[in-house]
């Protein structure tokens, strides 16, 4: 079994007898290792969507288990909206939608939100809001009955609005990612071309309203397939604004249909006169094998003759004298740009991501930042849990653990659930060579599998002891004792 597995079916072992509020804390371990079983999976495999499904019962009942006060509530309020909006985006359902909602408002107002997570947030909810009018403008019927009975439709102004607000907010408030801020952006632009198509307040929806606002839209879209980045994901506005069908509306109920009045006028109206744009012819993007060979080329050949993983971990061994700063940013920036493309075998994708692992704990020891150390160390984890256990990588991946340890702290600083996936992967790449390969390399695999196994048992104590009821008699030595270690 994966460690996926295992965290799965340990977290319900333990839920079979529990009940009360004491479900809460392995309802939260079970539902974040299906989610994470899903993320890896995707949703095309088998369990897919019903890691999905199991995840989202899971937070959803540890929320509710949780007291009102408690930080942690909002926090999984907010775990949920992710959740759920993922089950939206692959079935559409408006009541995944309506719950999605909910549960962001709830999860945004969180005090141990990371900061990066509120940005993320604010725009997937604006987006929810947004698709109600979206959704709803496919039904010709309901975009009838806007024509001629304005406000008082299906379509609810307020959804726009409180959409336009948390967009704008991300828009014109400080960016912490060039992604989030373009996918706000586009959103936000979305959202005012909707605002234009159905008019605001009470009024009806007009012709004149209309075409300007299928223009905002058009306009949108030649932006988009002129300056996204390919695979950015969002060339898929077409399919929701298809005016190939003008029909559509003909075929609503009779009395839903607008009713148009013509107005005699001796205005002149001018012909609009457009002038001709000028075609931009984006630069060939490169590809994942020519990343890959400079990145390689980069790596300084500290230890002559042997595979890049190696020479890259030979790094961490040297001073910090010895590694210019600027050679460590361009190993960070050409690595990272290689692990952003997707489509790798899982070998190329390992030895991608233990490469931006080095350069980034490389990064962070010189420059003592401790967000580039965390960084470095989840992405080790992501690439211990790729590298298939018989390729020729994977030892030097698992031992390149014990580099990243910190020998101020108990246990090096390992936290639970890191140190349970990096001892899942010890353990298959162990299985493979019990007689074979270096009895060094052996022996070390063995050790750092021990103390992940010892750093995940403490953190389960802690929460065992977290959650314990006070009249337990003997409670007391037990915490004196987790303590003490």
């Amino acid at each position: 079994m994966s460690t996926f597995d295992e965290v799965i079916a340990q977290a319900r072992a333990e839920l079979a007898d529990l009940e009360g509020p004491a479900r809460a804390a392995p309802l939260s371990r079970l539902g974040s290792a299906l989610a994470q079983k899903f993320m890896r999976d995707g949703p095309a495999a088998p369990t897919g969507l019903s890691d999905l499904g199991g995840a989202i019962d899971a937070i959803t009942e540890a929320h509710q288990w949780l007291p009102e006060d408690d930080a942690s509530r909002s926090y999984l309020s907010f775990l949920a909206g992710l959740l759920v909006n993922w089950r939206f985006t692959l079935l559409c359902e408006e009541r995944d939608r309506v719950i999605a909602v909910t549960r962001f408002e709830e999860g945004l107002a969180s005090p141990i939100l990371p900061k990066m997570a509120v940005p993320i947030g604010k725009v997937m909810l604006g987006f929810l809001y947004v698709m109600k009018a979206l959704m709803a403008l496919q039904d010709p019927a309901v975009l009838a009955s806007r024509f001629v009975h304005g406000g008082a439709a299906a379509i609810d102004d307020s959804d726009i609005e409180r959409g336009v607000v948390l967009l704008r907010e991300v828009t014109t408030g400080p960016s912490m990612n060039d992604d989030i801020a373009q996918a706000a952006a586009v959103a936000l632009e979305l959202s005012e071309a909707l605002k234009t198509m159905l008019g605001t307040g009470a009024s009806r929806v007009n012709l004149s309203n209309m075409m300007a606002g299928i223009g905002r839209i058009q306009a949108l879209q030649e932006k988009l397939s002129t300056q996204m980045r390919p695979g950015y994901g969002m060339n898929w506005l077409g399919d929701l604004f298809d005016f190939s069908d003008p029909g559509g509306i003909a075929r609503a109920v009779q009395k839903d249909r607008p009713v148009s009045v013509v107005v005699q006028t001796d205005m002149v109206i001018e012909p609009e006169v457009v002038p001709q744009r000028r075609i931009e012819i984006a630069a060939e993007q490169p590809t994942a094998a020519g990343l890959r060979a400079d990145l390689h080329a980069a790596v300084p050949p500290t230890l002559p003759g042997v595979p890049v993983w190696e020479n890259a971990a030979a790094l961490l061994a040297l001073g910090e004298d010895e590694l210019p700063a600027d050679v460590v940013d361009d190993l960070v920036a050409m690595a990272s740009q290689l692990v952003e493309l997707d489509g790798s075998e899982p070998a190329n994708a390992a030895v991608d991501g233990f490469l931006l692992a080095v350069a980034l704990r490389l990064r962070g020891t010189l420059a003592d930042d401790p967000v580039d150390l965390r960084e470095a160390l989840d992405m080790l984890l992501t690439a211990a849990r790729t590298v298939p256990p018989d390729h020729a990588a994977a030892s030097t991946i698992m031992s390149t653990l014990g580099a990243f340890l910190d020998p101020e702290r108990p246990l090096g600083g390992l936290e639970g659930d890191v140190a349970a996936g990096f001892a899942g992967r010890i353990d298959a790449v162990l299985a493979l060579h019990l007689t074979d390969g270096d009895p060094l390399t052996r022996e070390g695999l063995h050790l750092l599998r021990c103390l992940c196994r010892a750093a995940w048992s403490m953190a389960e104590l802690a929460r065992a002891v977290d959650a314990a009821p006070a009249e337990i008699p003997w409670l007391p030595a037990v915490r004196a004792g987790h303590r003490s270690e």
